[in-house]
């Protein structure tokens, strides 16, 4: 038997560099299709990943508890009360009265703790409308570069002292790893704020933190 090759006759304007060119647009058209579906994959984990996060939100205790007790950090100066503080100027309370009793300035509401400090109280009053997104900043540099970098970005940003931002670290690392998907749904792709519209809700991410990493 015989074998018949088909010649397909190619236009006399058909040349390599057409070749090249589909060739190119080609590759560029399976680029974008690979990073469609890796960004479509991304999208979807994340939403997963928020819907099961929000489902322990809501079955979180609420906080509430913490703002409203009676008890009060109260700031002596360079007084001493006799009274065990994890800052000599700065005494627990177990309310307002006896805070007053002992001549002392309420410095906040709740117990004493790392952060209740002039230097630190000072910081938070002064930066009240920054310091969430300046947090947030630093937050975003502990998933390539670990605590250390957050730990640098907070002293080179915010000046806490070393106690009180290494509570605000420790929240940090616990919000990644509790309310990633939440806050990078929340923060990233809708850049949502923390009273959005004036609204004193808390957003999500901020929601997730305070119920998952907040007063306990």
């Amino acid at each position: 038997c015989q074998v018949y090759h088909r010649i397909m006759v190619l236009p006399s304007s058909f040349n390599q560099e057409m070749w090249d060119k589909w060739r190119r647009r080609d590759r560029i058209l399976h680029v974008l299709r690979i990073s469609f579906t890796v960004l479509l994959f991304i999208t979807v984990v994340i939403f997963l990943g928020s819907e099961v996060e929000q489902y322990y939100v809501a079955k979180a205790s609420d906080t509430m508890w913490a703002y409203s007790g009676e008890k009060v950090c109260g700031f002596l100066g360079k007084r001493s009360a006799g009274k065990f503080a994890l800052n000599d100027a700065f005494v627990t309370y177990d309310s307002v009265e006896e805070a007053r009793k002992d001549e002392a300035s309420i410095a906040h509401c709740g117990d004493c703790g790392w952060c209740s400090s002039t230097q630190d109280i000072n910081i938070i009053d002064k930066t009240k409308n920054t310091l969430t997104e300046t947090t947030t900043k630093c937050a975003k540099l502990s998933i390539p570069f670990g605590r250390g970098r957050v730990e640098r970005c907070m002293d080179e940003n915010v000046g806490f002292s070393k106690g009180c931002r290494d509570c605000w670290v420790d929240n940090i690392l616990c919000t990644l790893a509790r309310c990633g998907f939440t806050c990078t749904k929340s923060v990233f792709l809708y850049a949502e704020g923390n009273n959005k519209n004036g609204s004193p809700t808390l957003n999500p991410c901020l929601q997730c933190d305070e119920k998952m990493c907040g007063p306990n």
